[in-house]
């Protein structure tokens, strides 16, 4: 791999950056996992996971009680204010709930949101001791592919969706007043080809990106004043795979898998400075494909991807560049042969250059395994948390506080699994 300069292409100020396997001297370690959901004999899945400033975190889960039918799931959440312990989780959706997700701003606004079949809900809390006070956000006109939240610095949520439209997909926003007041759903700006679904990412504040692929093409689109732009060519035909990271400054990375003539696979990325009207050029980052990206307020960032395919060698691979500079490669999951499909989930990077990474190992049975890890500014090697190797339902899901600190939390497969969160800070 060659290692290129990511200066002209993310030119952001400066900052540090971090991800982990086995500690090194001066890297963050995870503490040990807690319960954070009721021990009783339901099913969890679906964890979501926010991260603020001094170890405060909210996250959000499925649970389905004992022997109700799959698709009885309600949305329950847990909060953990800054300094202290993770509070008792509470139910805050009725059954049929799907797909929540969470946000958190540094003065402790929070919220959460869910699909409810095509009704978007969400309940958003004011300050670190305020009441979730859930409401309608809009209705989808089409079966939901995904959902994203944010929050601001001054309490206004933002909700983002892609519903499925023919052979192609759109591209929603609703955005709310301070504690959620008064959604309004935006004119969709973005309507995207198939097969498959665009990779989407929301700033706080900062607006909405989006990246797809039409004719072998990666293509992105980024809001402007309120407003999606036209959309930009990204990479040379044969391309695939997009994934797209928009930083809480506004600062933009998309990264893509690029077929070389002989058929190799190589991963590639472009960033856009906060408020610069172009992207700069693609650079070499990898060998692999279906790429996950973090980048933080200082343009430190991150991305990670899986090698092979089922029955062969595969891995966990990223790719980290530190303060717009050159992208160093570093291995998460050394190669092995295995039935099962590996694949990078989740990536973010906090404040302090310290980036995260969840994977997903899936054998198509329930209980598969899944990871998360960080790596310190600095750092060569990669700090596993300790997850159980087996028995996760779903993905892990990681965060990164815009100040500094890594949460994780996954749900055990299984009746009376529970849910659960590590921390490294």
């Amino acid at each position: 791999m060659r290692r290129v300069p990511l200066a002209l292409a993310l030119a952001v100020p400066v900052g540090a950056t971090a991800l982990a396997l086995a500690p090194v001297a001066g890297a963050a370690t995870w503490g040990a996992p807690v319960r954070i959901s009721q021990p009783d004999r339901a099913s969890y899945s679906s964890g979501a996971v926010a991260a603020g400033p001094a170890g405060a975190a909210v996250a959000a889960w499925l649970r389905t009680p004992a022997g109700a039918p799959r698709g009885a799931g309600r949305v329950q959440l847990a909060s953990r204010p800054s300094g202290r312990g993770w509070a008792r989780a509470r139910t805050i959706s009725g059954p049929g709930a799907s797909l929540p997700r969470t946000a958190l701003n540094a003065r402790g606004d929070a919220a959460a949101a869910w699909l409810n079949g095509r009704l978007i809900v969400a309940a958003v809390r004011r300050g670190p001791r305020g009441a979730f006070a859930p409401g309608r956000v809009g209705e989808a006109g089409a079966p939901v592919q995904d959902l994203t939240l944010a929050i601001d610095r001054g309490g206004r949520p933002t909700a983002a969706w892609i519903e499925r439209r023919g052979d192609g997909f759109q591209v929603r926003l609703a955005t709310a007043g301070p504690g959620g007041a008064r959604w309004q759903v935006r004119s969709a700006g973005v309507m995207t080809p198939g097969p498959e679904p665009p990779s989407l990412s929301l700033s706080p504040g900062r607006g909405a990106l989006a990246a797809w692929v039409d004719d072998g093409r990666v293509m992105a689109s980024r809001t402007v004043d309120g407003d999606f732009e036209r959309p930009v060519p990204m990479s040379d035909p044969d391309s695939s795979s997009p994934g797209a990271s928009l930083g809480p400054s506004g600062a933009a990375l998309v990264a893509w898998s690029a077929r070389l003539p002989g058929g190799t696979r190589v991963l590639q990325a472009a960033g856009r400075p906060e408020d610069a009207p172009r992207w700069g050029s693609a650079d070499d980052v990898g060998i692999g494909g279906a790429p996950v990206v973090g980048v933080n307020d200082a343009g430190d960032a991150v991305i990670a991807w899986g090698t092979g395919q089922a029955g062969g060698e595969q891995s966990v691979e990223t790719g980290m560049s530190r303060r717009g500079g050159d992208w160093r490669a570093s291995t998460i999951v050394a190669p092995r042969s295995c039935d099962c499909e590996l694949s990078a989930v989740a990536a973010a990077v906090d404040g302090r250059g310290r980036a995260a990474v969840a994977w997903r190992r899936d054998d198509g049975t329930e209980g598969d395994a899944g990871g998360a890890a960080t790596l310190a500014p600095g750092g060569d090697t990669w700090d596993k948390a300790r997850i159980p190797p087996t028995r996760v339902a779903g993905s892990p899901a990681v965060a990164a506080a815009q100040t500094a600190g890594i949460v994780a939390v996954w749900a055990a497969a299984g009746a009376g699994g529970g849910v659960r969160a590590v921390e490294a800070g």
